[in-house]
């Protein structure tokens, strides 16, 4: 199948990722982009400490590269600090499934049925396509999911975008999205003559909370097209309340498509048993050729609907899906392990399930927390919603200023969600991520849980990260020595060395030049003028004190005077922020009485 391999178990394909993890080195590992409807965030974090025991320092790597993950917001409760989630912010379902790793040469992902959860990965009957390009490249329908989330500034979505090309587009073995066409015109203008049609769908996944995963329109279609193909359709088979077999279905549906006297040559059913390992795969095969010797298969994300497989852009759900030519005994392979018994119409019993849905309130776009600034940036899906929203954060409601912003947020315990309840019905409440930037991650070793954090706190950030591959030639003790919050409660002389310590860190991180190292400089950038605003000598009643901050303003200063200086300049934004810096200090009166201080201090140098 033109290098793609199609996996009936799960669990091999997360294990196919894990293993070229081991392959490629973690430490190679610039970013991690997941998509998924439903989204369980104990499994994605045993996820990624499994990533993590593939090298020595796997964990350091993971926080040092930006780990996203996209869901629709129906199915967002929560996350940690050490990855970002992103709800999809249109009104359309969220429903493609992509797991992928970009290392720096190469890129890893692998596209299907499952969503992000252990069901999804270790229960569930799922069909995926799992992928190991030896180059950067992408194939459209991927590219152009990753480049729409790019354009929506999901960090991971963005380092792929741009350091992966598109693919050379294969006829036989074709990306497609929902994004920009509609997923069945392909196949339906490839095969005109169908010799039969094979489908495996579930009715229903009840925890999807979305709705049937079939509905008349869809089928009607693929009847219509192909009116003398044979249909054989998987369905899931569950027991009854009386403890007999039904297919997990609505007859009607059926009878709608293809009318109420069916042939068993027309249409016929096979029950997948679904009581321990529900059915979750989507596949479509039309068998066709000379004796039927050739199948195209469209297989992904989406199920048998119209929204799905007919339509396209915002007025589709957001699909990812597959589009192959193999032999048909490639398909009849992969088929037979569900079952080879058909019924006629006639002779099956169904069971329908109860639709779950969920009336939410999906008020917001997103919501950013800047920790250097303590604040929320709020963006609404319409500024209507701002007037018709209360928001509550750890349980507690917060005041939204008219701009939409909230002036000095502090994340505590951890917590990364707010909830978003209608003022009108209170009924009908969601939650929103907050979204810590790539840049602030990686300067914080952690986001400060209180009203202001002392100046020492800000200082003591400043290298108490694993610093970068960079780095690592030049590490000194300064990641883990922790000034503590009084003043001059050690010895003057270790504060000194300690600072200049963190400052040789703060110019290796700005001048390095490596690939994806932009995003740690501009963080490390806005830590230096946080350490350079909140070391107010003004603002200190010990002389002592006053000219400490004073002295770590003029070592700010002089940091980025040389991050500035030669061949690489540290950037337009070092150059900004020094010139600034500079013209704050300059303006600085030095008052008579730290001048002893001043002497005192320079003293603990020689």
């Amino acid at each position: 199948m033109g290098g793609v391999k199609v996996e009936i178990q799960p669990v091999a394909a997360v294990e196919r990722v894990l293993d070229a993890a081991r392959r490629a080195g973690l430490d190679r590992l610039e970013a991690l982009l997941a998509c998924t409807f439903t989204f369980d965030r104990s499994y994605f974090e045993q996820l990624l400490d499994a990533l993590a025991e593939c090298h020595p320092e796997g964990g350091d790597r993971l926080r040092e590269i930006p780990v996203d993950v996209v869901c629709d917001h129906r199915h967002y409760r929560g996350h940690t600090v050490t990855y970002n989630v992103h709800c999809w912010t249109g009104d359309n379902l969220f429903h493609p499934k992509l797991l992928l790793l970009l290392f720096d040469d190469h890129v890893v992902w692998i596209e299907g049925s499952l969503n992000l959860t252990r069901a999804g990965y270790t229960v569930n009957r799922e069909l995926v396509t799992f992928h190991d390009n030896k180059r950067c490249k992408l194939p459209h329908g991927v590219r152009e999911l990753v480049r729409n989330l790019a354009s929506q500034g999901v960090d991971a979505a963005r380092r792929v975008f741009k350091a992966a090309s598109g693919a050379r587009t294969d006829v036989r073995n074709r990306s497609v999205t929902s994004l920009d066409s509609a997923l069945l015109d392909g196949l339906l203008g490839r095969v005109k003559h169908a010799h039969s049609v094979y489908v495996v769908t579930p009715f229903l996944d009840h925890r999807d909370q979305a709705g049937p995963a079939i509905e008349t329109a869809a089928l009607k279609v693929l009847a219509e097209r192909y009116p003398g193909a044979a249909f054989r359709i998987f369905l899931p088979e569950v027991t009854r309340t009386d403890g007999r077999p039904a297919l997990q279905a609505s007859k009607a549906l059926f009878t709608q498509a293809f009318g109420p006297r069916v042939r068993e040559d027309r249409l016929a059913f096979c029950g997948v048993p679904s009581d321990q390992h529900p059915l979750h795969a989507k596949l479509l095969a039309v068998r066709h050729g000379r004796q039927g010797a050739r199948a195209t298969v469209l297989t992904g994300s989406p199920n048998l609907t119209e929204r799905a497989l007919l339509k396209k852009g915002a007025r589709a759900n957001v699909e990812l899906a597959r589009e192959f030519a193999v032999r048909w005994k490639e398909v009849d392979g992969l088929l037979r392990p569900l079952g080879r018994r058909f019924k006629p119409l006639s002779e099956c019993a169904f069971e329908p399930p109860q639709s779950i849905t969920t009336a939410g309130w999906h008020a917001l776009k997103s919501a950013t927390y800047h920790p250097f600034r303590r604040e929320l940036e709020l963006e609404w899906r319409t500024p209507e919603y701002a007037q018709l929203t209360w928001l509550f954060y750890a349980g507690k409601k917060l005041a939204v200023p008219a701009e939409g912003n909230v002036k000095g947020f502090v994340i505590r315990n951890a917590d990364l969600r707010l909830e978003t309840v209608s003022r009108m019905n209170a009924t009908r409440r969601s939650w929103c991520p907050i979204v810590i930037p790539i840049e602030s991650r990686l300067a914080l070793a952690e986001l400060p849980e209180q009203g202001e954090p002392p100046p020492e706190w800000w200082l003591a950030q400043l290298g108490a990260l694993p610093t970068a591959r960079a780095v690592r030639n030049g590490e000194t003790n300064s990641g883990t020595a922790r000034s503590p919050d009084g003043q001059a409660s050690f010895l003057l002389s270790q504060r000194v060395r300690d600072l200049a310590d963190r400052m040789r860190y703060a110019i290796a991180v700005i001048t390095d030049s490596g690939a994806g190292r932009a995003a740690r400089a501009t963080g490390h950038l806005d830590l230096l003028e946080k350490i350079f605003d909140v070391h107010d000598s003004a603002a200190a009643s010990d002389p002592t004190e006053r000219t400490w901050r004073l002295w770590v303003r003029l070592e700010v200063v002089q940091a980025l005077i040389q991050a500035t200086t030669g061949r690489n300049g540290g950037g337009r934004k070092a150059r900004n922020l020094r010139d600034d810096l500079r013209r704050r200090l300059s303006a600085v009166d030095l008052p008579q009485e730290p001048l002893e201080h001043w002497r005192s201090l320079t003293e603990t140098l020689s």
